[in-house]
Order: structure tokens, then sequence, then C-alpha cells
């Protein structure tokens, strides 16, 4: 599971340093692709489909362009692994230790 934890942490790695292009390298493009997404205060949404969560991921990168050195913030909770050969179905909460503000983690560049 060693291997499955690297993916993970390289996707979320792309995440933080708002990285597109080693981002969508984690992301099957088709449209079988889902993205589910909670937030504290109840809101949720599903997005299917790669063109659909790509352009929610460069979106929010627009939004939110401040890039991070660290996942320090985040905690990984309720993880889950099956693995059958070599396939594997990872699901997870990924959460924020704490309420962040863009000025409350150590930014290495902004776009």
């Amino acid at each position: 599971m060693t291997a499955i934890w690297r993916v993970l942490q390289a996707e979320t790695d792309a995440w933080l340093r708002r990285d597109f292009a080693a981002l969508a390298q984690h992301w099957v493009h088709s449209p079988q692709a889902r993205k589910m997404v909670s937030y504290i205060n109840g809101g949720s949404f599903v997005l299917e489909g790669w063109d659909a969560i790509g352009a929610n991921f460069r979106s929010l990168m627009e939004q939110a362009p401040v890039r991070y050195e660290s996942a320090e913030p985040l905690k990984w909770d309720r993880v889950n692994f099956v693995v059958s050969g070599d396939m594997a179905w990872v699901s997870y909460d990924l959460v924020g230790r704490k309420p962040v503000t863009a000025s409350s983690l150590p930014a290495c560049a902004t776009n």
C-alpha cells in the first residue's frame, strides 16, 4: 500500500502547488470519473466526467492561486483501501486540521 499512498500524496501535493498538469496525471480522463465534495457547512456536490472535474480544478486554481509547500494542515481520515491484483479503490476524507486562510499557510509562490 506504500505505492498507493505515494500516488495519493502526489495528487494532493500537485493540487496544493496548483500544478494542473501534474494533478491531471492522477485522474482518469473519462466520463466515468467522479469527484464528490462535502463542506463543513453542509454543502456538497458531485462532478461526473473528467471534463467537468478538470474545469472545476482549473476554476478553483484561478480563484485561489496561492501555492502551498506542505500538506501539514490536512489530515487523512476514514481511509479505506480495497486492493485486487493491480487495481485499487481508495476512499477517504481529506480534512483541514483547523480553519485555514490563505494567510495562515506558508506560501511558496503565487500566480
